[in-house]
């Protein structure tokens, strides 16, 4: 994927054909899209505490260069990934408060089993807490 690779220029390319034939919304909903499954990703990853600090860090830079330099800093294309990265820092923030909060906070934390299986395994390796 483009955005993986973070291929600057090809983007760029894709950004003006979307803009040429007024298609720009269909890739800015792509962008949303990918932002939040790869921030998922970079969430529930299976990694270290310190990993799972760096990660978002990184992303947000890939992403912030990427709007500066294919996407020509168009506000509707900035105001989407702040959006969808608070949402990001958000879910992170739910899943940090599990390390230090209670049942409560884990249960807002997940939605589903699969879920909730996936975060006690990773906290589970985190300070050797046990929440299952």
């Amino acid at each position: 994927m483009l955005m993986d690779g973070s291929c600057i220029e090809d983007l760029q390319r894709m950004y003006t054909l979307f803009s040429r034939v007024n298609a720009l919304e269909s890739l800015r909903q792509a962008l949303s899209s990918y932002i939040w499954r790869t921030g998922q990703e970079i969430i529930t990853c299976e990694s270290e505490d310190e990993e799972m600090v760096a990660s978002p860090s990184k992303f947000k830079l890939s992403l912030d260069t990427i709007w500066e330099e294919s996407f020509m800093k168009n506000l509707d294309f900035g105001k989407t990934i702040k959006n969808a990265f608070e949402h990001l820092q958000a879910k992170r923030l739910d899943v940090a408060d599990v390390c230090y909060g209670g049942e409560s906070s884990f249960n807002q934390a997940t939605e589903s089993s699969s879920e909730r299986s996936q975060v006690c395994q990773i906290l589970g390796g985190i300070g050797g807490i046990r929440l299952d």
